[in-house]
């Protein structure tokens, strides 16, 4: 991957995306960033497994690829450089990235993207399982058990309201 982007831009996103990363885990992969190209954009993504999030910023993507670095040290190292233009490129004895931004350069070692956890895309949103509608978005029930969706009117029994505690459809 050889990658161009904006210092200010990059740093912003590091910053969304690195919410998501957990203090504590037990699978360290999960303290990265995921950084891959795609159209012409960075993107950068994160997860705890629970929750992920992502984002793309505008890049010059000279060579497509994917890899991941440690979040926190990533984000502390791009928040300290100039307003000017990052240079970003994988290297593979030792897997990790090159980072220039004139007169600065660095090394951070990663890890391959194929060790990072998937992170689950939104298609068409969430629809109830019994009537096939995804409207009434804000009267829909999520199964804590299998993860189904139902409307409060399509559950048996019928509920008139979201339920504050766990729901399980079965």
């Amino acid at each position: 991957m050889k990658v161009s982007c904006l210092q200010e831009n990059f740093a912003q996103a590091l910053s969304i995306v690195t919410r998501a990363v957990p203090s504590r885990t037990t699978l360290p992969i999960t303290q990265n960033v995921l950084l891959t190209t795609e159209q012409s954009m960075l993107k950068i993504s994160a997860t705890n497994l629970e929750v992920a999030m992502t984002t793309w910023i505008g890049a010059q993507v000279e060579e497509e690829g994917a890899i991941t670095v440690p979040a926190r040290l990533l984000s502390e190292f791009i928040g300290t450089l100039p307003d000017e233009r990052v240079d970003l490129e994988t290297t593979d004895q030792p897997i990790g990235i090159n980072i220039k931004c004139i007169p600065f350069e660095s090394n951070i070692s990663g890890a391959a993207a194929d060790d990072f956890p998937p992170i689950p895309t939104v298609d068409d949103g969430v629809v109830c399982s019994q009537c096939g509608s995804g409207s009434d978005e804000d009267r829909l029930l999520i199964c804590d058990g299998c993860e189904a969706a139902r409307h409060v009117y399509c559950a048996r029994p019928e509920l008139e309201q979201v339920p504050e505690r766990d729901w399980y459809c079965e």
